[in-house]
């Protein structure tokens, strides 16, 4: 997190009376949830937020997401720690905190299904779930079909709050680590200093296109996608169709090239130097778009003895994305038992597709990494960047009273009840002030 962004969160915990700690008995919901959301704040939330207003009211759902989720989990782990005298508080406060679930799921629904339009029975969906479950996975819930959004989970019935839905070994992971342990391709790897994200792409197209069948994960592959709906994917034609002349067209295009570039100085060296591991015909630039695709559409991120990195997660790749969903993962795996679980905050109805919250991702986000996009989507910002005018004799003296008024010329718009913001309104007041204006103002005292 930059240093600025860490001085405005302690600055806003402060000016609100915020509790940096919880003390049993002492901190209120509203306050725990009120620090969580200035802690979870994004750079264009901390632009939009203000004293006069509730904290809630700059924060995106996403925020507001993981605001609960971590409140639930601290409140989860002080019931086990606590003594008698101090359960009840707790106790009161997961009472609260899951009424206040259900309202943020209320106003802001997640989109059920409740007619699922075909249980998947296939031979290789059966094949999928026999190595899942030989691997020590377990999971509640049904793969199916659903209108709209293809293969997902539903709920086969009733799961109550606060429930485990899923649970994945790590030796079922397409991990870092699984790449540099191969005995196929791990010496190289390491010989080379391959990175860890370069790792599991390397990985990937060796496990799929050289070991093919004979993969452990062969099950899992064989349920993935040949082609993505992602930017990866697009002809030059399509691009030009669809995008002409755009930005989003100029970021495609940029993307394509840095995925081309990506293969040149990873895969490339490693075909040359050995062909006879890293086969030229499995290792190709195809092949490589596939890998990349799957990357950048199906991994998550997992804290494993303290280091982060990127996997895929056979089993809860499956669950399709809502920006609100309501789900808490563990994100960090503990020794000895290194298990990836997911459990309900809020209850799941019988026969209801269950979701996921992939991230805080605009439209654009979507379409380049997924080739899809949503209605009224909640992380859609536009960057506003001002500029002066070059004529302006009293450039240097605007720039002067919006530096002493905390203002700049970079500004968020967004389509919400708090944009356009106070500082836009009042940065574009300093660019217009007549001259006896302003100077009346700079010589005011701050």
């Amino acid at each position: 997190m930059p240093v600025a962004d860490v001085e405005k969160k302690c600055a806003i915990l402060k000016s609100r009376n915020l509790p940096n700690e919880f003390v049993a008995g002492k901190s209120s919901l509203s306050e725990l949830l009120d620090a969580a959301r200035v802690m979870y704040m994004n750079e264009v939330e901390l632009y939009f937020h203000d004293l006069d207003r509730p904290v809630g009211d700059a924060v995106s759902p996403r925020t507001e997401m993981n605001s609960l989720l971590f409140v639930a989990k601290h409140l989860r782990s002080l019931a086990a720690q606590q003594d008698p005298a101090a359960q009840v508080a707790i106790d009161s406060l997961r009472t609260a905190l899951n009424e206040q679930c259900d309202a943020f799921i209320r106003r802001r629904p997640v989109t059920r299904l409740a007619r699922r339009q075909l249980h998947l029975h296939d031979a290789k969906v059966a094949a999928f779930e026999a190595w899942a479950r030989a691997g020590g996975a377990r999971w509640r819930l049904e793969l199916a079909e659903f209108d709209g959004c293809g293969r997902g989970f539903a709920a086969p019935d009733d799961v109550p709050r606060d429930e485990t839905l899923l649970e994945l070994p790590f030796a079922l992971v397409i991990s870092p680590h699984a790449a540099f342990a191969s005995p196929h391709i791990g010496p190289t790897l390491r010989r080379l200093g391959v990175d860890n994200d370069g790792a599991v792409l390397v990985l990937l197209m060796h496990e799929r296109f050289v070991r093919g069948r004979d993969s452990f994960w062969w099950p899992y592959f064989d349920l993935l996608p040949a082609v993505v709906d992602s930017a990866l994917f697009f002809s030059h034609e399509q691009i030009e169709t669809f995008f002409p002349a755009s930005p989003v067209q100029q970021e495609i295009l940029i993307m394509q090239q840095q995925v081309a570039a990506a293969y040149e100085a990873l895969v490339v060296p490693l075909v040359e130097s050995q062909p006879a591991v890293f086969a030229p015909d499995a290792f190709t630039f195809d092949n490589f778009v596939w890998a990349r695709a799957m990357f950048d559409s199906r991994a998550f991120q997992l804290t494993i003895e303290g280091t982060t990195c990127t996997c895929l997660l056979p089993l809860v790749d499956f669950l399709n994305n809502h920006p609100v969903a309501l789900l808490e993962s563990t994100s960090t795996l503990p020794e000895p038992d290194r298990t990836y679980s997911i459990r309900t905050l809020t209850p799941c109805p019988a026969g209801s597709q269950v979701f996921m919250s992939y991230g805080a991702f605009s439209n654009k986000d979507l379409l380049m990494c997924y080739g899809y996009s949503t209605q009224d989507n909640p992380f859609d910002v536009y960057a506003l960047n001002l500029e002066a005018d070059d004529d302006d004799e009293l450039a240097a003296e605007r720039g002067a009273l919006m530096a002493k008024c905390g203002l700049s010329l970079d500004h968020f718009f967004a389509d919400a009840p708090h944009s356009p913001s106070r500082k836009l309104f009042a940065t574009l007041r300093i660019l217009m002030l007549p001259p006896d204006r302003l100077q009346k103002l700079l010589a005011m005292p701050p």
